[in-house]
């Protein structure tokens, strides 16, 4: 596979089998009756024992979410159990303002937001329709610049999408994130599509009429963070995953 058309292709015809994956689990949930409370204490157990691992300053990566008017997309399951991670590892509720936009496997947590996550969030297609759904509401004299942040494959059509596109390479220990950043690495470099580091953003004048698409790279939230890129943009959303 070595256009994007076909990238992304291969990465829909993936959509029935995690679709079907993902029912699997839901109907598992149903039958087992685990409820909205048995996730979040099962979330604050995780963060407490360090099965999860959290990035240097996620914290302030959603502060300016929440300023920008951020949002996450994320392919895995759940909603739920996302906010209930964050709130955990900061020991408070963090994601006022902040909607989290995930496929539900908790039956009786319907997602909120927008209309199109009935749908289902599972390919790189997927993610592009809800963030073209968040912000297609805008005017376009009042159109907003947006900012990508992604770690994984299903981020390329967003990446790409989006006015400023920043791939995190890696960013953990943890080696769920590796493989996810290996796998973005690997197919942009089959692709041909160009990185530029982080740092040299801030030195470059930053056009987002340019026909070469650009994508950016950082290796953690403190690169992002310091190489000023939100200040070059008229809002932020934060999509990670």
């Amino acid at each position: 596979r070595t256009s994007l058309r076909s990238e992304l292709e291969y990465q829909s015809s993936l959509r029935v089998v995690e679709e079907a994956s993902f029912s699997r689990g839901r109907e598992y949930f149903t039958r087992a009756g685990i409820t909205r409370a048995e996730v979040e204490e099962h979330a604050k157990e995780a963060v407490r024992r360090g099965d999860v691992e959290m990035r240097s300053r996620w914290e302030r990566v959603l502060g300016v979410g929440r300023r920008k008017k951020g949002g996450i997309i994320s392919s895995s399951w759940s909603a739920v159990w996302i906010r209930s991670i964050l709130s955990a590892a900061a020991d408070r509720e963090v994601l006022d303002g902040i909607e989290v936009y995930a496929n539900e496997i908790l039956p009786s947590s319907s997602p909120k937001g927008i209309e199109e996550e009935e749908k289902g969030i599972f390919t790189s297609g997927d993610k592009l329709r809800v963030m073209n759904s968040l912000t297609s509401h805008h005017e376009e004299e009042e159109r907003r610049r947006v900012v990508y942040i992604g770690d994984s494959a299903t981020d390329l059509g967003c990446l790409l999408n989006a006015d400023i596109g920043i791939v995190i390479l890696s960013s953990s220990s943890s080696s769920s994130s590796d493989s996810s950043s290996e796998e973005i690495s690997t197919v942009l470099k089959r692709l041909g599509i160009p990185l530029l580091q982080i740092r040299e953003f801030s030195g470059r004048n930053y056009n987002a009429e340019e026909k070469e698409k650009t994508l950016w790279c950082a290796r953690d939230f403190d690169e992002i963070l310091e190489s000023g890129i939100f200040n070059a943009s008229d809002s932020g959303g934060s999509v990670l995953e």
